[in-house]
């Protein structure tokens, strides 16, 4: 079991009761904290590839000028900053 303590920094989230529910349930079954679990979660998400925008391609896709399909290729998509 790694030590957590080195190299690693405190923050605080937010989460409802139910996800925070079904964490601890997992960290129950898996008998590991959910810190544990929550640190699993956020590195399996921050080691995903990069996903695409979901707005891409929703609403009216029939022909011109509507022909989103075409259209989202040209879409460049910019994050916007979480600070």
């Amino acid at each position: 079991m790694a030590l957590y303590n080195d190299g690693m920094k405190r923050t605080t989230i937010m989460a409802s009761e139910e996800i925070l529910d079904r964490l601890q349930i997992i960290a129950r079954e898996e008998r590991t904290s959910l810190a544990h679990v929550i640190r699993e979660a956020l590195e399996w998400r921050a080691t995903r590839p990069e996903r695409v925008p979901r707005f891409i391609g929703c609403g009216q896709s029939e022909g011109e000028p509507n022909d989103m399909g075409r259209q989202s290729s040209e879409i460049e998509y910019t994050p916007r900053s979480w600070r």
